[in-house]
């Protein structure tokens, strides 16, 4: 074999190596060849790519030149308008911004200069000023690349600049122009470009300029750069060329393509070794591998005959050898592998093979020497004899009783020790041959007297056969027979700690000390002559059978004689039918920690054990059990019927509490019971699984018919459309949609029937694709036979009115489905409107639209034109509109069948009163839906209307619409009575049924899915049927029972508490004493019970009463939470569950094992259990909050409530969590409590029902009061003072801006900086502070004089302010862009020098004030109060009570107080800590602080892995009025003392400080807003309009487009519009919150 392996390998190495040569060679010339011509290729497409997105870009700067809006800013009318201005200058702004943005690689940054007005406005995010020059320089027709240096966008960097004019004349002179449009972009796009390129190939690109820097791509060697600069600069290029040139020291290939447009150079540089020289390598490494091969595969022909084929050739002789009987067969190795294994393993095979034979055989031996000594001792002619002389002299004696038992004892004893079929026997038959042959020894022997005590539960035990009968005779006659004087045996059993004991007693002579300590040495020895046979035999035996720990033993006896012991384990494993439970394999231990090894190293599901056990008890062997694996089942033996044994053995999740003896059945059902846990915990994650798995597969038709039920104008409430489309996975939000309808056209036709639902989802899928780059797709194929596309906009900074970019996109759908599909679609577009609000009229729109104005043209894309007078349908809407009537009748909703009808009535009085077919519709569709549910109900409707039925009949109910209302109402009423009874008929039966079904099965799981799976209905429906047909639920029905039968079995019966709590369904013991208000009597009864028992198992482990006080049990939880917050600390430790949020891991941390974790646990007693979510961020743990809420999901103990009203209801309705009123008055500490007692409205948002659900988390308060930031060198210069009122700032804002201390002209600024974009009650640039000053703080709710809730912005002070804001941006105080402003933007007219008053908080100096001193030279700012009105009026919004967020409490939690353990601690300890303190310097040493040459220190700089981002439950913990009471210290000259004030002192500026000392000493100017609640249903529908027109109005009159007295109007219709109806939900939630 050797030979034939080693010939193989040559001959298939030769042709290997002759083929690869040839290939080898081939392709070299290949590769070269096909690596220029890529290279060429890839750098023209390359050239082309670039060329692409400049001609977008210069086609957009055509089309855009000619914009009506651009030639509106460039006209000369307009200007007196600063509103028109300002939305000209918005529009323009968002156009260019959205085609910059369209494609991310390629920012295009475009100005328009208006060459009339000499004004120039850019979507680039600095200013754009008109530089003449700028223009003269730059104006060539083409596009350049360099520096310029102006002062145009981008001046002073390079970049590439193309400048078009509206000029009739030659684009390369400004003259003849009005209007110049300029396009420029960074070298960063066409890096962009080039790292793209270079992700896909071998080289190295670069743009090269002749003249200018290389622009390589970002990964580029410089050296190379620099080096290739050099080389092209000595070259003559062409449009295409290849060089071969060498680098520093290496080889490249050069390959250069001309950019026409950009007249520079693409040039990608690939080195040839690098490519090429792999090849070469590859083929030399490939011939010396060959070479090692071959020897590699010579050494392991070898290797493999000496290491396998030998060993497996001994193997065979080994197993040969076995064959033929030879067990004595061995293998002998020296080598240390897998076969010396297979050796061991074969040797020891044979050698328990070899003993397992000598054992049974030896056994059988044994047994059948013992049996013949036995009848050679007893079937002798002396012994039956003396018997039969017995019987004779008792006969003559006419004693015939006396010869009966001889006979009958003789007879017995002589049947049972012939029998030979069975080698074991029940103890039970061991003792009947005892007592037979001790009868007889009595009668013959009248001395002897002999009393037998076997337990019951001992006698199923099976022993070997004649076990007993040696040590017996053994007390007869060495015992008994040796003395005249003696005659008394005694035999006794127990069952102890594991084993089974039988004690022979005698009174005779018995033996010295050292004869019994001989006799005990010789039965473990060898069988020696002189020893007595019988008793060594039986010792082996027992040995054989029970193993090691068993045998027999002699001591003297109490009696004075001979003590013989006979004991052995007692082992469940044997005899008992564990397969019929389909257990596979039963392993026996010894001990516990022989238990515990084999659960480490087998996979074991169910432990029985024994309570008590030498090492370690069996509660302790539980409890170690869980330690390693919770999903193990535990049974307890126990021969103690205790209740404290039970409720030991419960509490460590014992599946049941067996009392020994337990006979099969009972065993067996513990057994099975824990096997149904096994199963139900594998089913429940399974069905987790198919859940989701089934959501996942039905996800595509369920958004398909949600969006459906859309169109059909199905109403949802907000809170319903936001959890169906978070459980859909659909990023859709309210807010401006577009629907796209798609018709196919008649090419598609003939698919019609074969595979056309294939090309509707090839549509879909390519329209998905186009559209999904820049917008949210959601579509569906519409009852019309249309595909409908809902489409919502990603970004909506790019652009509020997409329909531009949506034309565009929809025109690339037809183009790719007639390219690739060989097809036309027609494509009608709807403006944009709000989702999902509008959704179902612009949807009969657009299909409208198909029908009416497309009809029969094809292959248009057309969009709806709202200005379009398309004839309003008179269809009615009302009576189809779902849930239509048919369907709330089959419901029974009969209120709500009555309520449709009233409305379809009034839509048909509205829109067909003339129309005779109108009425005709209505009356078929009704008396439609009468008679499809009488015969459901088995009536006829003639039979349920009686005389009724005649007008329908004859249709006179039809004649008009007063007739029709009144036969319909009529007949709803007679149709409600008649079936009526056969729903409560049928709600009577299934209540009947259930309480039936509960009576019987108490015991078993009665809960609500259980009984709704028991009758075949769904639980929630099932639920409602009972409580409307009973006035209970059926917990409480359950609940009920459970404790009435309790009570009766607790004053009729003796049973003990544990065994009723199982017998009424209450597996935990000690749940059911705390769940009962039997408690006290329970008690008492159990103590009786206990007195009056005699049996030795009345006491438990400690000693003390069975029956005693179980009151640390039944109040176990409360007492637990007492002694934690007495100690500060849960001892043992327990587990909670909660939300961790994703934090930063350092030092080999993790989110399951960190030094937060590790803290809580030693500090608090408190663990992460394994139900704690780790959530990848806020969107995924709202989704699975959602998820959670739909499926049932169990949630964890604590979970953190995000920050959204309507989810906070939807939690607090699921009935999943508890209200925290006693929790909090209970363990809540002072901080948090006094802080509730000084701001309840923070429990506003958390009340329902007037309880509280949320533990509000702290949060810094009084941080974001509106103070006024104004340039103190320009207060100083022009010697102004502080303003008090409004006259005064307006006075400052005249010297700023007229007398500017810095020399700026009055245009250059505009003295105080605000937001006007969408909120001015905001956090920067805001207005609240005005508003305020005239007795109203505008977009919040206040409190007006009578203490009701008004809206800030329809107080008359609104008015007032906005006149003064008209007056101030007149006057230029205010920029006229700031309309187009958000906060950020807005405060950059303060920070670059050009404003001098920006509203803000006492955090300006953190930001953005560290702008203003870099911008400007010698700036000083400072922070001044808010001044006051013309009434003196003051006011700032104040939206801050403290909370930062809140936690919920599952009701299912064990240790609900846990929460506010873990955060009192947070609170009193890390949230102000005390010097001296752990938490000095921080939270954990190593992590946020360390000591660095020996001194603390917390600079991160110095601490290697640096992390202070601990995951915190609650978050870092803050008491509310620290910051600002520590600032004020400061601000007042105290010395920082505390460390948290030391630190304060250290990063907040003095400004910061002083400013805060402000905002404290006016705390009573602040409005707060006291609407905190969930959206009202007026809300949902109107309030997006309303706050529209609001913005619109008060910008207009800001701008004089309107007057001021423009407010009253709007105030009317915002009151008419749904304003006034809001006004009332509000002011009924606040009272329903603040009672």
């Amino acid at each position: 074999m050797f030979t034939k392996y080693t010939g193989l390998i040559v001959v298939l190495f030769i042709p290997i190596g002759i083929l690869f040569a040839y290939a080898n060679s081939v392709a070299n010339h290949v590769i070269s060849k096909e690596m220029r011509a890529s290279s060429i290729k890839q750098l023209s497409f390359l050239s082309s790519q670039i060329d692409s997105r400049i001609n977008q870009t210069m086609d957009f700067v055509f089309t855009f030149s000619r914009d009506p809006n651009v030639q509106k800013f460039n006209g000369l009318s307009i200007w007196d308008d600063q509103y028109d201005r300002m939305q000209t200058r918005y529009l323009l702004q968002e156009k260019m911004a959205l085609q910059s943005g369209i494609v991310n690689i390629w920012p295009v940054e475009f100005t328009v200069y208006s060459q009339l007005h000499k004004e120039a406005i850019s979507n680039s995010s600095t200013d754009a000023p008109y530089d003449e020059d700028f223009l003269e320089r730059n104006m060539s027709g083409k596009w350049t690349y360099g520096t310029d240096g102006g002062s145009a966008p981008g001046g002073g960097a390079k970049a590439f600049r193309w400048l078009y004019t509206n000029s009739f004349g030659r684009q390369n002179e400004l003259k003849g122009s009005n209007l110049v449009v300029q396009a420029s972009f960074g070298g960063a796009n066409i890096q962009n470009m080039l790292d793209t390129y270079k992700e896909g190939g071998q080289g190295d690109p670069l743009f090269y300029y002749k003249g200018e820097s290389p622009i390589p791509n970002r990964t580029a060697s410089s050296k190379l750069v620099q080096e290739l600069n050099h080389y092209l600069d000595s070259q003559t290029l062409e449009d295409t060329m290849q060089r071969t040139m060498r680098l520093n020291g290496e080889s490249y290939l050069i390959s250069v393509v001309k950019s026409p447009l950009l007249s520079g150079y693409l040039v990608d540089i690939v080195p040839l070794d690098q490519i090429l020289g792999p090849i070469s390598s590859s083929r030399n490494l490939f011939y010396l591998s060959m070479i090692l091969l071959f020897l590699i595969g010579t050494s392991i022909s070898v290797l493999l005959y000496r290491d396998v084929q030998r060993p497996i050739l001994k193997l065979i002789r080994g197993l040969k050898k076995v064959q033929r009987g030879d067990f004595s067969a061995r293998i002998d190795t020296k080598a240390n592998n897998e076969f010396t294994f297979l050796f061991y393993r074969f040797n020891d095979m044979s050698q328990q093979i070899e003993s397992l034979i000598e054992n049974v055989l030896n056994e059988k031996l044994r047994a059948q020497e013992a049996t013949m000594k036995q009848l050679q001792a007893q079937i002798n002619p002396h012994f039956l004899y003396n018997c039969l002389g017995y019987m004779i002299n008792m006969a003559q004696m006419n004693d015939q009783e006396a010869v009966v038992k001889m006979g009958y004892n003789l007879s017995s004893y002589y049947r049972y020790i012939t029998r030979m079929e069975n080698p074991a026997a029940s103890l039970a038959e061991e003792m009947k041959l005892i007592v037979n042959y001790l009868d007889i020894q009595k009668l013959r022997n009248g001395r002897i007297h002999y009393s037998i005590d076997i337990p019951e539960d001992m006698q199923a035990q099976q022993v070997p056969r004649l076990m007993l009968q040696p040590l017996v005779e053994n007390a007869v006659i060495h015992g008994v027979g040796k003395s005249y004087s003696s005659g008394e045996i005694r035999i006794r059993g127990e069952m102890a700690d594991g084993f089974c004991r039988i004690y022979v007693d005698d009174d005779g002579p018995g033996m010295d000390p050292g004869q019994q300590e001989l006799l005990n040495q010789k039965m473990s020895g060898s069988l020696l002559e002189d020893m007595g046979y019988a008793l060594w035999n039986t010792n082996q035996r027992m040995i054989h059978r029970f193993g090691k720990r068993s045998g027999l033993s002699f001591t003297r006896s109490d009696l004075g004689g001979f003590h013989d012991e006979a004991h052995w384990v007692d082992n469940l494993s044997m005899h008992k039918p564990w397969h019929t439970l389909g257990i596979e394999h039963v392993h026996k231990a010894y001990s516990a920690q022989e238990a515990l090894q084999l659960i480490s190293t087998h996979p074991i599901d169910i432990v029985i054990s024994d309570i008590i056990m030498p090492e370690m008890t069996g509660i302790e062997l539980i409890g170690k059990i869980r330690e390693y694996d919770t999903r193990i089942k535990c049974i307890i033996l126990s021969g103690h019927a205790d209740f404290e044994y039970t409720k030991q053995a419960v509490r460590n999740h014992a599946v049941d509490y067996l009392l020994k003896p337990p006979t099969d059945e009972e065993l067996f059902g513990a057994v099975r019971s824990a096997i149904d846990q096994l199963k139900t915990e594998w089913e429940s994650v399974s069905s987790l699984e198919r859940t989701q798995f089934a959501l996942r597969e039905n996800l595509p038709l369920l958004r398909g018919q949600l969006l459906l039920s859309a169109f059909r104008g199905e109403r949802l409430s907000s809170e319903e459309w936001t959890r169906k489309l978070d459980n859909y996975s659909l990023p859709f939000r309210d807010g401006e949609c577009a629907l796209v309808l798609v018709r196919l056209e008649e090419e598609f036709g003939q698919y019609r029937n074969n595979g056309q639902h294939l090309l509707e989802y090839a549509i879909s899928n390519i329209a998905e694709e186009i559209f999904r780059e820049y917008m949210e797709v959601w579509s569906v194929k519409e009852e019309h036979g249309y595909l409908a596309f809902l489409i919502q906009q990603k970004n909506r900074d790019a652009g509020d009115k997409p329909d531009i970019l949506l034309e565009k996109l929809a025109m690339q759908v037809q183009s790719k489905v007639k390219q690739f599909l060989k097809g036309s679609l027609s494509v009608v577009i709807t403006e944009p409107f709000q989702f999902p609000e509008e959704l179902p009229e612009q949807y009969r729109r657009a299909a409208s639209y198909f029908r009416k104005i497309v009809g029969d043209e094809r292959e248009f894309v057309m969009k709806v034109d709202s200005r379009e007078n398309i004839a309003a349908s008179d269809a009615l809407e009302v009576l189809h509109r779902p849930p239509v009537l048919l369907h709330l009748l089959e419901a029974g909703r009969w209120d709500a069948a009555e309520e449709k009808l009233a409305a379809v009535f009034a839509e048909l009085e509205d829109k067909g009163s003339e129309s005779w077919e109108h009425c005709l519709e209505v009356g078929f569709a009704i008396s439609s839906a009468f008679m499809h549910l009488a015969h459901r109900s088995g009536h006829t409707l003639a039979k349920l209307l009686g005389a009724e039925i005649e007008l329908l009949q004859h249709g006179e109910a039809f004649t008009s619409i007063g007739k029709l209302r009144k036969w319909s109402l009529g007949a709803l009423g007679k149709l409600r009575e008649g079936t009526v009874d056969d729903a409560q008929n049928a709600r009577s039966h299934y209540v009947q049924k259930i309480q039936q079904y509960v009576d019987k099965n108490l015991h078993l799981d009665v809960s609500l899915r259980a009984l709704a799976d028991h009758v075949n209905l769904h639980p929630t429906h099932l639920s409602k049927i009972y409580k409307l047909e009973t006035g209970e639920g059926i917990s409480d029905y359950v609940a009920t029972l459970r404790m009435n039968r309790a009570s009766h079995l607790l004053k009729s019966t003796d049973k003990k508490i544990y065994e009723i709590s199982l017998e009424i369904g209450y597996l935990d013991p000690a749940y059911f004493i705390k769940k009962s208000w039997l408690l006290p009597a329970a008690m008492s009864l159990v103590v009786v019970a206990g007195c009056a028992s005699n049996s030795g198992n009345t006491t438990s482990p400690s000693g003390s009463a069975s029956g005693g006080s179980p009151s640390s049990s039944a109040s176990s939880g409360q007492s637990a939470a007492d002694a934690a917050f007495k100690s500060g600390k849960y001892d043992p430790p327990i587990d909670i569950s909660t939300i961790i949020m994703p934090s930063t891991y350092t030092k080999g941390d993790s989110k399951e094992n960190n030094v937060h974790d590790r803290w809580m646990l030693d500090t608090l007693g408190l663990k992460m259990s394994k139900d704690t979510w780790y959530p990848a961020g806020a969107d995924q743990y709202k989704q699975q909050l959602q998820l959670a809420l739909t499926s049932g999901e169990k949630m964890p103990d604590f979970i953190m409530a995000p920050t959204d009203p309507v989810l906070t209801n939807q939690l607090i309705d699921s009935g999943d969590f508890m209200s925290i009123d006693e929790l909090f008055d209970k363990y809540a500490n002072k901080i948090w409590k006094d802080h509730a007692a000084q701001h309840p409205e923070l429990w506003y948002p958390f009340t329902k029902d007037g309880k509280k659900w949320n533990l509000p988390i702290l949060e810094y308060t009084d941080n974001d009061d509106t103070l006024l930031w104004l340039r103190e060198d320009w207060m100083e210069k022009l010697h102004l003072e502080a303003p008090k009122t409004i006259a005064d700032l307006e006075n400052i804002m005249d010297k700023f801006k007229n007398q500017n201390p810095d020399g700026l002209a009055p245009k250059d600024v505009f003295p105080l900086t605000i937001s006007l974009k969408s909120n001015t009650n905001t956090w920067m640039g805001g207005l609240d502070w005005l508003f305020g000053a005239y007795g109203s703080v505008e977009e919040q709710w206040n409190k007006d004089a009578n203490g009701n809730l008004e809206y800030g912005s329809v107080n008359p002070g609104a008015k007032q302010a906005l006149a003064t804001l008209q007056s101030w941006m007149k006057k230029g105080y205010i920029h006229p862009d700031s309309a187009l402003w958000a906060e950020d933007k807005a405060a950059e007219l303060w920070t670059k020098g050009n404003a001098g008053i920006l509203p803000g908080a006492n955090w300006v100096p953190d930001w953005p004030a560290g702008d203003l001193i870099k911008n400007v030279k010698g700036a000083k700012y400072k922070a001044y109060p808010v001044p006051a009105g013309p009434d003196g009026k003051i006011g700032t919004k104040w939206q801050n009570s403290g909370v930062n967020s809140s936690f919920m409490v599952s009701k299912d939690a064990k240790h609900p107080e846990a929460i506010l353990l873990y955060y009192n601690y947070m609170l009193d300890n890390l949230a102000n800590p005390a010097a001296g303190s752990k938490y000095e310097y921080g939270f954990a040493q190593g992590y946020d602080w360390d000591m660095v040459d020996g001194q603390p220190t917390s600079d991160k700089s110095k601490i290697k892995d640096y992390n202070n981002k601990f995951p915190f439950i609650t978050g870092p913990a803050r008491i509310p009025d620290l910051y600002m009471k520590t600032l004020v210290k400061l601000a007042d000259g105290g010395k920082p003392e505390t460390p948290y004030e030391k630190q304060t002192a250290e990063f907040r500026k003095p400004e910061n400080w002083y400013a805060a000392k402000i905002v404290m000493s006016q705390l009573n100017i602040r409005k707060q807003n006291y609407f905190t609640g969930a959206a009202t249903p007026t809300m949902i529908t109107n309030w997006n309009l309303l706050r529209q027109s609001e913005l619109e109005t008060f910008n207009k009159i800001i701008y004089s487009k309107l007057p001021v007295d423009a407010f009253d109007t709007f105030v009317s219709n915002w009151k008419a519009n749904g304003g006034d109806k809001i006004t009332k939900e509000v002011n009924e939630w606040f009272a329903s919150v603040s009672k």
